[in-house]
């Protein structure tokens, strides 16, 4: 299921100065970096919904860093991926989630005790790419 939303819905417009919202986030941004976080299958990246994402996001100067959580079957899919995100201007992170590199660490985890592979899905994809946005973040949005 694939949809679009022409506005966040969580927050209400009631009236408020958009553009003074929008001064005052920049303002805040200064003492507390903010990063939106998206976890994404590799087939979001080829319908609408991502694309509005992205391209809104290129105008979103109170955003400083995107974290992009991906679950992709193939090297030549993230790296369409990292293309895909090329465009914003934020410092930009895409975790390969299911790439070797973050499978071996995730079994060194298991190893310890902690496991995570056992976990499939956007919620891990959530939790993996919180654990990287908490690094350059106070406040992190989840989309």
């Amino acid at each position: 299921m694939d949809y679009k939303q022409e506005r966040i819905t969580t927050i209400h417009d009631f009236g408020c100065d958009i553009s003074r919202l929008e001064e005052r986030s920049l303002e805040l941004t200064r003492d507390t970096p903010t990063a939106v976080l998206i976890p994404s299958l590799y087939d979001e990246l080829e319908r609408p919904a991502l694309s509005r994402i992205r391209d809104h996001l290129k105008d979103c100067a109170f955003v400083n860093t995107v974290v992009v959580s991906l679950y992709a079957d193939t090297p030549e899919q993230y790296a369409k991926a990292v293309e895909f995100f090329d465009p914003l201007p934020q410092k930009t992170h895409i975790i390969w989630e299911n790439g070797p590199r973050v499978i071996a660490l995730l079994k060194q985890l298991q190893d310890k005790g902690l496991d995570i592979l056992m976990h499939r899905g956007k919620g891990r994809a959530v939790w993996l790419g919180l654990g990287l946005a908490t690094l350059h973040a106070g406040a992190i949005a989840l989309h």
